[in-house]
């Protein structure tokens, strides 16, 4: 009796090894993000930020080795994880269009949007249709980028389609462009980098339908298993951006 009992739970835990134990190795998923200062940084050539530092909270819990987070341009990150099986991607925005291509694994922040220029720039910006004669830089498949288009930007017109973010906040902050998009903590931290004091920017428009939630997305063909793991451990509490 004492040996076949013995036997049931050899039997059990080798099933649990094989359902996760192969996830213990990097090699077998990759996990992708962009640079997005604070929230995804490179410091002294080691990936940091609020955002990460979530992630990795988030396997520790899973007991789920993490393996190297690559950084990729956002549009090649966003084309990857459709394409290709065991990929996530972070931070992705949830939204109605992207529901069916991914896997939604949890929810790592939110934040509010609005439109930011230099307070001695005396832009009034009553509505979108104010926006339209400017220029408004984002990258393709970012969620702004949907969200300016569905609202009849053009690009090449009033939408500049960049490849990185660094690139537009350097056209701003060298007064290039006139607004950009940014939330109340980000703009904090942005002025910084680029050596300029937060003080001399303020919010021009609220984007009141642009309130996002930041998540930890996966390719449809990732395996359940691991998925359910990763919510089982998903903290209770979220980022703020």
């Amino acid at each position: 009796m004492v040996i076949r009992r013995l036997l049931t739970i050899a039997i059990y835990l080798l099933g649990i090894t094989n359902a996760f134990g192969k996830y213990s190795s990097p090699e077998t998923f990759q996990i992708m993000t962009e640079i997005m200062d604070p929230f995804q940084v490179m410091q002294r050539g080691k990936l940091k930020g609020s955002n990460v530092e979530f992630v990795r909270q988030v396997f520790s819990n899973a007991q789920v080795k993490l393996p190297r987070i690559d950084i990729y341009p956002w549009p090649r990150a966003f084309q990857t994880a459709q394409l290709e099986g065991n990929r996530f991607i972070f931070p992705m925005v949830r939204t109605a269009d992207r529901e069916a291509l991914f896997e939604w694994v949890g929810k790592i922040a939110e934040s509010d949007f609005y439109l930011y220029g230099r307070k001695n720039n005396k832009l009034e910006l009553n509505n979108l249709e104010d926006v339209k004669h400017l220029q408004v830089a984002l990258m393709k498949n970012d969620v702004a980028y949907n969200y300016f288009k569905q609202k009849g930007f053009e690009s090449g017109k009033n939408l500049l389609v960049m490849s990185d973010r660094e690139t537009i906040e350097k056209l701003f902050f060298n007064e290039r462009l006139p607004i950009i998009i940014s939330s109340p903590f980000l703009i904090q931290e942005q002025a910084k980098l680029h050596g300029k004091n937060p003080a001399e920017y303020e919010q021009k428009y609220f984007l009141k339908d642009l309130t996002v939630d930041f998540y930890l997305a996966a390719s449809l063909t990732t395996d359940q298993n691991l998925i359910e793991r990763l919510k089982q451990s998903w903290p209770d509490s979220i980022l703020k951006h």
